[in-house]
């Protein structure tokens, strides 16, 4: 309990600043209410006011929360989001990024994988994030091969690499998940093609029986085929329907304190691993806006930035 005590409070000094002048809002839900009521605890020994709203919990990542949520996300300077469901990629949550919040999202988080990932060297995992960012804003084409069968390709031009931040979320209106640990773009829509084969977790979450494959074709997934938890992921892809299979994001992991647990939240954060996401991409750079956002996450890829080659089979060069 100490350690979980101790990563908590240096997770509010340290990651997002808490001022003694501030108002620190805990919204979670009733999956994962511990969390929030230790976050809770914790930010009222540093803050002005802290405050915890508890809802039920949302179907899938990217569903909004409540209007009464969402009205108060706008109105705190500071906002933890320990969740069952992503946030993340909410109206509300940009809403509150562009009051200027501070927002750490933290869907699916656990005690272990606090005390576990929150230790990670910030500073570290900030170069990486910046350097990747930076070779992503200037890259038009991304190309990703893995062992597992994964070849596809991205454009990327005019879009912005994001994750720059690395964890600390200290500046007005910045924000993104704890743990920490990835880098990331929405590619443009319609350009999208190849095939990506899911070989760690679930995107809904658990580790996978038998990988899935996702054959893309103009920025659209056409076919999502595997065992039973692929059919798991067309059926909540499908009852949201059309753009829910946009492609909306690629992304690398840089955290080397994270692991395979079958938790999308630490998955993707992975050192040498990247991973790639249907759904929603308007809520960080993108055109497609529907409530639905769900990430699936492949070991040991080699990456092209235009002819440049950055990560080979899960290493940074």
């Amino acid at each position: 309990m100490d350690r979980l005590r101790t990563a908590l409070d240096s997770c509010l000094r340290v990651n997002l600043g808490v001022k003694r002048t501030e108002t620190v809002l805990v919204v979670t839900d009733t999956a994962k209410a511990s969390i929030g009521q230790g976050f809770h605890a914790a930010a009222t020994k540093l803050a002005k006011e802290a405050l915890l709203l508890i809802m039920d919990p949302r179907a899938v990542n990217g569903e909004e929360p409540p209007a009464l949520v969402a009205e108060a996300m706008r109105a705190c300077d500071v906002l933890l989001m320990p969740t069952l469901r992503s946030l993340s990629h909410t109206r509300a949550r940009k809403a509150a990024s562009l009051a200027g919040v501070r927002i750490a999202s933290m869907p699916g988080i656990t005690e272990e994988m606090i005390k576990r990932t929150f230790r990670a060297d910030a500073k570290v995992i900030r170069k990486r994030c910046r350097k990747l960012c930076d070779l992503l804003d200037k890259g038009n084409k991304v190309r990703v091969v893995a062992p597992s069968g994964t070849d596809i390709t991205f454009r990327i031009e005019g879009r912005k690499g994001l994750g720059r931040a690395g964890g600390i979320y200290t500046a007005p209106g910045a924000w993104g998940n704890l743990p920490a640990g990835e880098s990331y773009i929405p590619p443009l829509e319609g350009k999208t093609n190849g095939t990506y084969v899911i070989d760690t977790a679930s995107p809904l979450g658990g580790m996978l029986d038998r990988p899935i494959q996702v054959e893309v074709r103009d920025g659209m997934a056409v076919r999502i085929s595997g065992g039973r938890q692929a059919k798991a992921f067309d059926a909540a892809l499908r009852k949201v329907g059309g753009l829910a299979y946009n492609i909306a994001e690629l992304g690398i992991g840089t955290n080397p304190a994270a692991k395979i647990t079958g938790n999308i939240l630490e998955d993707e954060k992975v050192y040498g691993t990247a991973h790639i996401a249907l759904g929603n991409s308007r809520s960080f750079g993108g055109r497609v806006d529907v409530p639905i956002h769900l990430d699936g996450v492949f070991r040991r890829p080699t990456i092209w930035i235009d002819d440049r080659k950055i990560m080979e089979k899960g290493t940074l060069l």
